[in-house]
Parts: structure tokens; C-alpha cells; sequence
């Protein structure tokens, strides 16, 4: 269910804002009133042994003095804490606060307050039907042709673009990444776009459509406030990078025949930001990228990726951020593709580094390193010791216990996109094969059987 974010924070007070906080990990036994100080937050947060958090109640805010110097607002902590994207921690504090959604939606369809702009997860989940899209192919096409005019604020993001962040101009191009002016950016995407951001004047724009549809309508745009003085991203008054949206989907960066660039024959990188699976697409590498953090990886986005098919050729590569946030969304993301059948392997890189940092500093050989000595995922011995009747090393050795995705890209285009769209549509668990086998046996048995499927 879409939640008006505007109409929840109408609902809120000091009271719901503690009992949130509290629900989140700060300690705020012993302390009084409305402005607190010395208060003791969340591990997830950077927060050590000693309490550094000042909280605002009547607003919410929150901000650590200490060495994380973390700063947000209650919906930015259950994000962070509980590694959720905007909807979904919409959902958490509806929850928490035993809040009533169905008026909180028709709050927001009968004339209240806007929705922020949620799109569908990903382009494999549509329940049942096309998404909307947030905003016009038209639009994308706007912004990306001011990124690319001889203009100031466009020369100084690209200089930062492909000097600094080393992406090929060929890949802004492809991915039809643009610069958009805040008089653009509706009023209704306040949600959308982080509130303690504002004012921001320019903001470079990632568009995440859809790969599954004709006319792939836009489902997601990522926005980064940009700075043409510093020529880097826009910060708040605390130094933190600002800001990022909300909208959680999969962006697909891996080259096909239609999409005017050259197939790449090897596994698909699963990154974990926008800019990590830009610069691996302009260093030769598939890429793929969820738009809201390492913790929120979706199972419906491992099933697309069984229909893609580098994927199905040479498995994929989880390569998350250096740090424990990355490292435990690396895991997650990992058990999801892997139980959606595709061959997985996790990678590693240095401590606070990313796929941008390693491949602008080192380059792609650095980066090749890097994924050369990727651990593979699987079950655990004892899981394997069940299921095969033997060890893990025997499992290892034995390529008729491995299982293999489906190779439905073989199949006839049209037949192709009815087995992927079905096993989807089926559900998380479903992988392709369970489809196109079916479909093999219905064929088998002559047209009486199709017949009776097609009544």
C-alpha cells in the first residue's frame, strides 16, 4: 500500500517522535523535556559507549557530536538503522505507531497532502499491471540535454562526472543521465527528495526505466544535489552529502543488442550505488544497481536477474562497499540471488573503498583483482552434507548435484518474454524453469491440452 509521507508527519509529536527513537535504539531513560542532550544512539548509526546525540522531539531531528556526526530526522534513522528504503519505513512507523494506513492513503487520494512518488520495485514486479511512471520520458530527455550543453553548471558536472568520478561520456549518454535546475523538481516530490536538503539549485538525475516494456516508462529518478562552485556533490550544514530519493528500483545497466551498445560477455557486477555501476559499465563490466542503499536488495530483483542473460551465463558478482554496511548488504543480497537460483559469487574490496574508488584509483586490472578472489556463495556444509548425502568438496567436485538457472534466453524471443513474465508474476520462489518445463509438457501433449490452457 502507497503511505502519504506528508499525512504521517502531520500525525506525529514529541510522543510518537520518542516512541519511534526508542523503537530505534536511543537510550532516553533519564532525560526530560523536549530538548535533549547527551543521549545515547544506535550502534547502526556510528554511535560508540559514549551518549553524544542532541534529539529535537517536537521535530524529530536528530545529530550526533560525536565522530560519526550522523544528522536526520526520524523517517532518515529508521532508513538507516533498520536498512529500509522510504516506503518501507513509511510502513515501519505505521506499524510502530499502530496508525490506521488505509486513511493515511485515502487521506492522500481524497485531496490531503500529496504522495511522494513510490515507484514499483523493480522491473519485474508490476502487480498486475504497468507502473506509473514519475516522471516523462520528455523530461529525461530535458535534463540530460542541459547536461551536455556549454553551460557552467553543465561543463563543471560533467568535469566532476568523468573527471573525477571516471565515467565515459558514451555511458551519460546511454544511461540518460542529466542536470536538472530546483525549479523543476515538483513540489509533490518534497518526500521524494530528502526535506533538509533544500535549498538545492541544481541536482544531477539518474532515471531508472524499465527494461521489460515497450515504451519503458521511467519508474525511478535518483537525484544528487550538486554544487557547480565545489564542482562535487551539494552538502548541508553539517558537511553530510545531500541528499538521495527515495524510490527503490532496479537500474540495469548491462549492454544489449537493443539498446546501442555492445554485449559484454562476462558476469553481471551487482553494485551498490548509481555511480559504482556507471563507472563499471565505462570500464567494460555488466553492471547492475539497486537505487536505495546496500540493505535493500529485493528477491523480485534476483528473479529478473535469472532472465538476463550474462547473468545465466556467468553468474554475478556482489561487489558492495568496503565497509560493515556493505559487507552485511553483500550477504543479503547474495542469499537472495542465490535462492533464485543464479550462481553467486562475493567479492571483497579494501576497508572504505567502493567499485568507484578502486577502479579510478587502480583501475579495471585492480578491480579484476579484486573480483578474481571472490568467495562463492552457497549453502553451508551441513546444508549440503543434507541435501547431496555427502560433503561440500564432493558437491564441488560432483557438477550433477550444481544447479544451473535456466537458459531462457535460448528460447524464441516471444516465448522468452511469456516465460519470464509468468515465472514472475508467480511469485519470489518461482524460477523460470518451472515455467518453460511446463510449457514443454503442454506442447508435448498436443493441441487438446493448449486448448484447454488458452479456455
Amino acid at each position: 500500500m502507497s503511505i502519504d509521507a506528508d499525512a504521517i508527519r502531520s500525525r506525529l509529536g514529541a510522543h510518537e517522535h520518542e516512541r519511534i527513537l526508542r523503537a530505534c535504539g536511543f537510550d532516553l531513560n533519564g532525560h526530560g523535556g523536549n530538548e535533549l542532550s547527551g543521549v545515547l544512539g544506535p550502534k547502526e548509526l556510528g554511535e560508540g559507549d559514549t551518549g553524544n546525540f542532541s534529539v529535537d522531539l517536537e521535530g524529530g531531528l536528530v545529530r550526533d557530536f560525536g565522530s560519526s556526526k550522523y544528522r536526520g530526522d526520524v523517517f532518515d534513522v529508521v532508513q538507516d538503522v533498520h536498512s529500509l528504503d522510504f516506503p518501507e519505513a513509511l510502513e515501519w512507523i505505521v506499524d510502530e505507531l499502530n496508525l490506521d494506513a488505509s486513511t493515511l492513503k485515502r487521506e492522500a487520494t481524497n485531496g490531503g497532502p500529496s504522495e511522494s512518488p513510490v515507484s514499483n520495485p523493480d522491473p519485474s514486479d508490476t502487480g498486475g499491471r504497468d507502473p506509473d511512471p514519475v516522471v516523462s520520458h520528455q523530461q529525461v530527455e530535458k535534463w540530460h540535454e542541459r547536461l551536455v550543453v556549454e553551460t557552467g553548471a553543465a561543463q563543471a558536472a560533467r568535469r566532476y562526472l568523468t573527471g573525477e568520478r571516471g565515467l565515459h561520456p558514451g555511458v551519460l549518454k546511454l544511461s540518460r543521465v542529466g542536470l536538472a535546475h530546483e525549479k523543476e523538481i515538483p513540489n509533490d516530490w518534497s518526500g521524494f527528495f530528502r526535506r533538509e536538503a533544500r535549498p538545492v539549485t541544481w541536482w544531477i538525475v539518474f532515471p531508472v526505466a524499465r527494461r521489460d516494456l515497450d515504451g519503458a516508462p521511467v519508474v525511478s529518478v535518483k537525484g544528487v544535489g550538486f554544487d557547480p562552485e565545489t564542482c562535487d556533490w551539494k552538502r548541508n550544514d553539517g558537511g553530510e552529502k545531500i541528499p538521495s530519493n527515495v524510490s527503490s528500483a532496479l537500474w540495469d545497466l548491462v549492454p544489449t543488442e537493443g539498446n546501442g551498445a555492445s554485449r559484454i560477455d562476462g558476469p553481471v557486477l551487482v553494485c551498490e550505488g548509481e555511480l559504482d555501476a556507471l563507472c563499471a559499465l565505462s570500464n567494460g563490466f555488466n553492471a547492475v544497481t539497486g537505487t536505495t542503499g546496500a540493505g535493500t536488495f529485493k528477491p523480485e530483483w534476483a528473479r529478473y536477474l535469472t532472465c538476463v542473460e550474462p547473468a545465466q551465463d556467468h553468474g554475478v558478482l556482489v561487489v558492495y562497499d568496503g565497509d560493515e554496511t556493505g559487507r552485511k548488504g553483500a550477504q543479503k543480497a547474495a542469499s537472495k540471488l542465490h535462492e533464485a537460483g543464479l550462481d553467486v559469487r562475493v567479492a571483497s574490496l579494501p576497508g572504505g573503498k567502493d567499485v568507484n574508488d578502486v577502479l579510478t584509483e587502480g583501475g579495471k586490472e585492480d578491480l579484476h583483482a579484486h573480483l578474481a578472489q571472490a568467495d562463492s556463495y552457497g549453502s553451508s556444509e551441513t546444508d549440503t552434507a543434507v541435501e547431496t548425502g555427502g560433503s561440500k568438496e564432493d558437491k564441488e567436485d560432483s557438477p550433477e548435484f550444481r544447479y544451473e538457472p535456466f537458459p531462457a534466453s535460448a528460447l524464441p524471443d516471444p516465448v522468452q518474454d511469456y516465460v519470464c513474465a509468468s515465472a514472475r508474476a508467480l511469485g519470489e520462489k518461482v524460477p523460470p524453469a518451472m515455467v518453460a518445463v511446463c510449457q514443454r509438457c503442454l506442447f508435448s501433449l498436443g493441441p487438446s491440452a493448449m486448448r484447454y490452457v488458452s479456455d
